[in-house]
Parts: C-alpha cells; sequence; structure tokens
C-alpha cells in the first residue's frame, strides 16, 4: 500500500515544475483579460452615456412641449452663463446627477456612477453644442483622447457622436492625414481625436482590434 502511495505521489520538483508552468500562462493571459475588461468597461460607459442623453431629452421634450430644434439658441459662442441656464433649464431634472460647476466656458456636469462630461456652445445655435464625455469624472478638463475622454454633440437638431451617420470608413476615421481622426498623431499634436466616438459607434460600441489607443 505505501508503495503504491509513492508511486503516486508528486515529487517537490514536479510540484514546482506545475506551479512554475502555471505562473507563466497567467502571467501570459492575465494582461488580456485585464485589458479586454478595461474596454468591456469604456464600451459601457460610452453606450450608457449615449442611451442616457436621449431619455433626457425624449422626456425633456416631453415637458417643455418643443423639440430640441425650438429650444433656446444663444446670444454669443461659449457664453458659460447661457449655456447652464439652457442645461439647467433642458437637461439637468432628467439626468442622475451629482454636482454641476462652471469653469472658464463650460459647464461641468459629473453623474452619479462616477462618470460626467462639460458642455459648451461651440455655435450659438442649439446644433453646435459641443459635450466631452468622461468616463472618469476627474479627467473632465482633458481634450477628446479616444481614452478617457470623447466628442458627443447637437447636430441637425439631435443628440449625436461627433459624426454620427457618416459615410467615412473606419480607416478614414483613424486616417492620421484627416482632421480631427481617431489617432495617435492628433492627440500627440495636442489636437482632439473627435472620430473616436462615431469610429466606437459604428463598430456597436465596441472598442476594435485596431485601435489606435491602448485602453
Amino acid at each position: 500500500m505505501l508503495a503504491d502511495v509513492r508511486r503516486h505521489a508528486f515529487t517537490l520538483a514536479e510540484v514546482l515544475v506545475t506551479l512554475g508552468i502555471i505562473g507563466v500562462v497567467a502571467a501570459l493571459t492575465m494582461p488580456a483579460l485585464i485589458s479586454n475588461h478595461r474596454k468591456s468597461v469604456i464600451e459601457n460607459k460610452l453606450k450608457k452615456f449615449y442611451s442616457s442623453m436621449n431619455q433626457a431629452i425624449i422626456m425633456s421634450e416631453a415637458a417643455q412641449g418643443t423639440s430640441v430644434s425650438e429650444w433656446d439658441t444663444f446670444s454669443s459662442t461659449y457664453n458659460v452663463d447661457e449655456m447652464e441656464a439652457w442645461f439647467n433649464k433642458y437637461l439637468k431634472n432628467y439626468l442622475q446627477i451629482l454636482d454641476v460647476q462652471r469653469k472658464n466656458s463650460s459647464v461641468y456636469v459629473a453623474l452619479s456612477d462616477g462618470t460626467g462630461f462639460r458642455i459648451f456652445n461651440h455655435f450659438k445655435t442649439v446644433s453646435g453644442i459641443h459635450v466631452y464625455f468622461c468616463t472618469d469624472y476627474k479627467k473632465c478638463e482633458g481634450k477628446p483622447d479616444g481614452k478617457s475622454v470623447f466628442t458627443f454633440r447637437f447636430i441637425k437638431n439631435k443628440f449625436s457622436t461627433y459624426e454620427e451617420g457618416t459615410a467615412l470608413t473606419a480607416e478614414q476615421m483613424m486616417s492620421p492625414s484627416r482632421n480631427c481622426s481617431c489617432s495617435k498623431e492628433m492627440v500627440e499634436s495636442n489636437k482632439e481625436a473627435h472620430y473616436c466616438s462615431t469610429l466606437l459607434q459604428n463598430n456597436n460600441w465596441k472598442i476594435p482590434d485596431d485601435y489606435p489607443f491602448r485602453i
């Protein structure tokens, strides 16, 4: 009996080899698992924000009795006073908000899930309001970078990603030669990577394998 036990028992060397193999496998797979989790978090936050904003607009239109196309316009561009009044009138009551602040020409909004956005009027019309969504509210001061800050806006009297409905291909939206492209070159030159939001929306809110940024 004892001999049988000894024959089937693992030696210390065998145990160490097995543990070493497990360690190597974990070292190879963990980074990919972590990266995939981070991507999933970003994807879900973007999808949730887009849905929440459109739901807020629908509720506001019903309460106001007017469509977005009839909402108040602005007397000047980058008018933070009028932007704050506009936001308070049309959207504030329909979003889960922790805090609202004014900084320079933008209104900063902290949402209850830890995300947030800043909103400003690039033009005098509603179609020209820009919304920079931040997957972490603490990063809302930054420019759209395709990682933690993404561009949305009101255009053609609706809330959308930067160029929702564009005929551009993913390759064209990521081309460094295109202004506002979703590319490292755009971010490294301290410009806005506006197209990233539309790129992800067109891919069913999924970060593609050839995405230019590491999440």
